[in-house]
């Protein structure tokens, strides 16, 4: 279902249009930052949300830097750890006037004494694509078969993702939102 989300934002907003050029993004010193990210791995899968602040060196330099920090939110999953809340922190260079790399930590918790810690790259297209290859570490519990908790796991590896940015970014967090609250409302009656 999240595919088709994608699809229709993409080409609703012409953002992912191949015949229009990847243009510089306009640069603003602050703003807000809005980042569905898909992760896949030889054994997990991880939807994660982060929000933040974007801060952007303005200074007219070749290569200028650029951070982000904020909260995020994955989503439960069996394979690595229940939904989970934490944050993370990005610095970066730009590698041309459209392509961005940046090194990015995140740490987020979840119930039962279960977190998920990330250390990976991140390259950013314009305010459109992002690419990312995460290293992580977590501590969860398998899905409870006795009584009262199950003993705890730990699991290392890496995943590689895809997500979004800008624009588009932020059309796709509301639209899962929407499904979200929709089918909680749905469930209570």
């Amino acid at each position: 279902m999240r595919v088709w989300i994608v699809v229709a934002v993409l080409v609703a907003s012409g953002d992912g249009r191949a015949d229009v050029p990847a243009r510089a993004p306009a640069c603003r010193l602050v703003r807000p930052y809005v980042e569905p990210m898909y992760f896949l791995g030889p054994s997990a899968g991880l939807h994660r949300v982060g929000g933040g602040l974007v801060l952007r060196d303005c200074s007219g330099r070749e290569r200028p830097f650029h951070a982000r920090i904020g909260p995020t939110i994955h989503f439960a999953n069996d394979d690595l750890v229940d939904t989970a809340y934490g944050g993370e922190a990005e610095a970066g260079l730009s590698l041309s006037p459209v392509w961005r790399a940046g090194l990015r930590v995140g740490f987020e918790v979840g119930a039962k004494d279960q977190y998920v810690g990330t250390v990976g790259l991140r390259f950013r297209a314009g305010d459109l694509l992002v690419l990312g290859v995460d290293v992580y570490g977590s501590r969860y519990r398998s899905p409870p078969n006795n009584f009262p908790l199950p003993p705890l796991e730990r699991r290392w590896g890496v995943m590689v993702g895809a997500g979004f940015e800008g624009k588009v970014g932020s059309i796709i967090v509301a639209a899962e939102a929407l499904i979200v609250l929709t089918g909680i409302a749905l469930a209570s009656h």
